[in-house]
């Protein structure tokens, strides 16, 4: 909401990046005198544009230690690299689960996506991923892996979420969808209904994901 709304005289200021770049443009002098910088998901370069305006210590905290921009690795902004924990201990630990990892191939051709900005693009990827063979697919990659586990499933878009989701519960299996265009209030109903649902699966689009943990999840199919 503009400069005059900041507490100068607080010792600790938290911030979205979007939000301080934009300030940080617009008002000069904009958080001065900043000792110490933390960074939640170092790896993934959002924080690369306001680097340059503090002349201070700088702590990145990441779970994937690699950085999402190939041509800039993370020995760029920070000088060593400490472990606290590896997976292997935090799995013995109880804070992670030993996970068994799967590859399904339900038909897809990639070499059909078209690259946009280091990923393939999402208009290449639904091209093949709607085909109702591709669906249906999925549908018996569930039954194959995943039967009567409470399940994520990760989708392309808006459009093949709500698609994967309709024909699951087609097949008679209690399947929820949940994208950007639901209510503040049907988000809260919908983990809830995981939560309280043994079985349950919902299909969303990049929302369950980075701080979203619910323990009783039992299996995760990225498609």
């Amino acid at each position: 909401k503009g400069e005059r709304t900041i507490k100068k005289n607080c010792r600790v200021h938290i911030v979205m990046v979007q939000t301080l770049i934009r300030r940080l443009r617009k008002y000069e002098n904009y958080l001065p005198n900043i000792g110490l910088m933390i960074v939640d998901e170092a790896h993934r370069n959002d924080f690369n544009n306001i680097f340059d305006y503090f002349d201070c210590k700088r702590v990145g905290f990441s779970a994937t230690p690699i950085s999402a921009v190939k041509k800039n690795p993370l020995k760029n902004m920070y000088q060593d690299i400490v472990c606290c924990a590896g997976i292997n201990t935090l799995i013995k630990e109880g804070n992670l689960t030993n996970n068994k990892t799967y590859t399904i191939n339900i038909g897809i051709d990639k070499s059909r996506f078209k690259k946009a900005q280091g990923d393939y693009s999402l208009s290449s990827q639904l091209d093949q991923y709607k085909l109702p063979k591709m669906i249906e697919n999925t549908v018996k990659a569930y039954e194959g892996k995943c039967l009567g586990k409470k399940t994520i499933i990760f989708n392309v878009s808006v459009e093949h979420s709500k698609n994967v989701c309709n024909a699951l519960i087609q097949k008679g299996y209690n399947a929820r969808n949940l994208d950007c265009k639901c209510t503040e209030q049907e988000r809260k109903d919908v983990l809830q209904w995981l939560k309280d649902t043994p079985g349950a699966i919902i299909c969303n689009v990049d929302i369950l994901t980075t701080g979203f943990d619910e323990p009783s999840i039992e299996a995760i199919i990225l498609n």
